[in-house]
């Protein structure tokens, strides 16, 4: 998955539901290698946007290499309800390269934040986003979701626009979050090789995070530091 994060915004009618087709095929294109696993950042509105009701939006992370459609009945889960989501998931090299995954996040707080300015603003143009502005946020993070989270609540922390942002949201709901310690582990399972060669990955794994312990390695215990010291007042929810 590049970098530069691409919006994908679905709503309900054919020619939304042609883009996101053309978005997917696009976005798997561009997956040649086990390091690029995961999918871009794509926004779904539960409903027709003509009623103009503002609606709560959840921003779902999914585990480390989920593709859009294992997603799907998460998804399918909070629109059924009328939650618009917005769902991405990482590969392993965001987890070895934190600041690729910082980047995400921001991306991800950044195009919210947008959406909620809207609101706020309604006389000013509209253009920033094409994300109907939420009527409240929460959070649904499986799995290495946890590790993004945890950079979400740095960049919160030193953005000056984002500063209110954990006012904003109503529930954080975490599946299966792995610590530090269980980068290695999370990594070589998540490429489905198994036997010896996932056992070889883990140990490289290890080896790269002893070696940037003093480097990638702040950031790594920054989001843990951050998830664990969690001062959100929000409910959550743990699986």
């Amino acid at each position: 998955m590049n970098c530069s994060i691409k919006r994908v915004f679905v709503g309900k009618n054919s020619a939304w539901r042609s883009m996101s087709k053309q978005a997917t095929i696009t976005s798997e294109i561009a997956m040649p290698t086990p390091l690029s696993l995961g999918y871009d950042m794509q926004y779904r509105a539960a409903a027709n946007d003509d009623d103009g009701a503002p609606r709560p939006l959840v921003v779902i992370a999914g585990w480390m290499g989920a593709k859009e459609r294992q997603m799907r009945p998460y998804l399918n889960f909070y629109h059924e309800r009328n939650i618009d989501t917005i769902s991405f998931a990482v590969g392993p090299n965001h987890v070895l390269f934190p600041e690729k995954a910082m980047q995400q996040m921001e991306a991800v707080l950044n195009a919210v934040s947008a959406a909620q300015q809207n609101d706020n603003d309604s006389g000013k143009s509209k253009s920033v986003s094409r994300i109907s502005p939420p009527s409240a946020i929460l959070f649904h993070h499986f799995s290495v979701g946890g590790f993004l989270f945890g950079l979400a609540m740095i960049a919160m922390n030193k953005h000056a626009h984002l500063k209110n942002f954990p006012q904003t949201i109503r529930a954080q709901i975490f599946d299966s979050p792995p610590d530090y310690q269980n980068i290695p582990k999370g990594i070589s399972r998540s490429m489905g090789i198994g036997g010896v060669v996932q056992n070889m990955i883990e140990v490289l794994a290890k080896g790269y995070l002893k070696v940037t312990e003093n480097s990638s390695g702040v950031l790594h215990r920054a989001s843990s530091k951050a998830f664990h010291e969690n001062a959100i007042p929000a409910p959550s929810l743990w699986f």
